[in-house]
Parts: C-alpha cells; sequence; structure tokens
C-alpha cells in the first residue's frame, strides 16, 4: 500500500508545495502508482500544472529494488522542483535511477537530502541526463555504509574542471565509512560556506583552494581526519584552518549560548 500525504499551502488547483510519499511495498510499485494516481486523477489541466508546481518530494521507506527502465513513466515533469529528500530507501543505488521513473528534473533543485540508503554508491551519475545542478545550494548526506563517492562521470567528463554544482553552500556529510571522493581532482568549488564531516574517514581530499577562504564560514570535522586530509599547498591548509570547528568543541559553545 502508497501513502501519500499532502501538504498544500492554498487549494490543491492553485498549487501542491509538498509531496511526502511512504510505502511499504516495494519502490517500483510505489512510483507505478504515483505515476497512475497523478494520470487517472489530474486530468483537469489545472491540477496538472498544480502538480508541475512541485516544490518538495520526500520518499520514505522501501526495501525493495527499484527495476532497470522502471516500468512506468510519470505523465509530468516536475520541473519546478526545489528540494529532494530520500530516507530509507535500502536498495537505491543513486538517485539518477530516480530519473525516468518521477520526470525528475534537476535544474531547480536547491537540497538533496539522503538518510539510510545502505546500497547507495554514489550520488549521481553525471554527464548523460545530468550536465548541471545549477542552483544546488545544499547536500546532506548520512548513515550511509557503501557510498564512496558523490559523483560518477561519464569518461568524456573526467578530466573537467568545472564545478558539478557551482553554487553549492552547504555539504553535511555523516556516517559515510567508504566515501573517498566529492568529485574530480582539479575540480573546486567556490562557492562553498558550511562544510560538516563526521565519521567518513577515508575521504582525505576535499575541493577547496585558497581562494575558498573568502567565502567558507565554518568547517566541522574530527581532529584526526582533518590531519590526514591532502592539500593542494601548505598555504591553502593554513588559510582555512581558522574556520575549522571540532564537534566536541562546537557543542561545548552550544551549550554555553
Amino acid at each position: 500500500m502508497v501513502s501519500a500525504f499532502w501538504i498544500v499551502r492554498g487549494s490543491l488547483r492553485r498549487r501542491l508545495h509538498a509531496l511526502i510519499s511512504t510505502c511499504s511495498k516495494g519502490l517500483n510499485e510505489m512510483l507505478q502508482d504515483l505515476a497512475i494516481y497523478s494520470a487517472d486523477n489530474f486530468s483537469d489541466m489545472n491540477i496538472v500544472s498544480s502538480f508541475m508546481g512541485l516544490k518538495s518530494l520526500t520518499i520514505l521507506s522501501s526495501n525493495r529494488y527499484l527495476q532497470p527502465g522502471g516500468g512506468c513513466a510519470a505523465p509530468y515533469d516536475l520541473p519546478n522542483l526545489e528540494e529532494l529528500r530520500l530516507h530509507g530507501l535500502t536498495y537505491l543505488v543513486n538517485i539518477s535511477e530516480l530519473v525516468g521513473h518521477l520526470g525528475l528534473q534537476f535544474s531547480k533543485l536547491k537540497l538533496i537530502e539522503v538518510v539510510r540508503c545502505p546500497q547507495m554508491k554514489c550520488l549521481l551519475f553525471y554527464g548523460n541526463f545530468i550536465l548541471s545542478l545549477p542552483n544546488l545550494e545544499a547536500i546532506k548526506i548520512s548513515f550511509c555504509e557503501k557510498l564512496d563517492e558523490l559523483f560518477n562521470y561519464t569518461p568524456d567528463q573526467t578530466l573537467g574542471v568545472e564545478p558539478v554544482a557551482p553554487n553549492l553552500k552547504t555539504l553535511e556529510l555523516k556516517n559515510l565509512p567508504k566515501l573517498r571522493s566529492l568529485c574530480r581532482p582539479k575540480e573546486s568549488w567556490p562557492s562553498l560556506e558550511q562544510f560538516y564531516v563526521v565519521k567518513c574517514n577515508l575521504l582525505s581530499k576535499l575541493p577547496l583552494n585558497i581562494q575558498n577562504a573568502n567565502t567558507i564560514k565554518e568547517i566541522r570535522g574530527e581532529s584526526q581526519w582533518w590531519s590526514g586530509l591532502k592539500w593542494d599547498s601548505h598555504n591553502t591548509e593554513s588559510a582555512l584552518k581558522r574556520f575549522l570547528v571540532f564537534p566536541y568543541l562546537f557543542l561545548l559553545q552550544k551549550r554555553t549560548l
């Protein structure tokens, strides 16, 4: 059974802002039901327009595989989607698997949040359907035991230096024991302001350079992890170290406020 909870400002006919869908059967069945439900019930063009205005999508709890090709196709696109949250999708390998199922578009996406997706190996495939994430401002990932890279690049994109998400401001990474890579070796993220890392001990290279000292506001991470990082120069490390806050110091600061 699929349960969908609609959070709407104003009437449904005016604009649908958020959808939270929880599924107790397979993810394929949930996506297929969502597509069929939309086709059957959103025949009124005003309601279709409302659904296309969806800004926030959350998918919760599935412990079955997502079949390649999907077996369903969304009768709409989600061109205005700004927030995508995926929690507890046991067999989801990467977000790109959802592109064909839901008609996802990423041109306006501002937030990606992934929690407890234990089979996820990379966040996105970059270079086929997804060529740019121009408005993405925040990535938050936690408790994904097999994740070893954020982006997987097609062969013709592996040598690029332009950032995948040029306006990314916040990156939160927690409990990702196999994570080794955030991006291509020479890529840097110029807009990053907040960088939080907890229990990502294999991550040794950051997409930061000396110019980031002008934009970064806080780096939060463990002292042992920080001491093992590899830098393009000693000057970069020195310039950024003043923004470093160790987790236990951060907690002490909050308690004294």
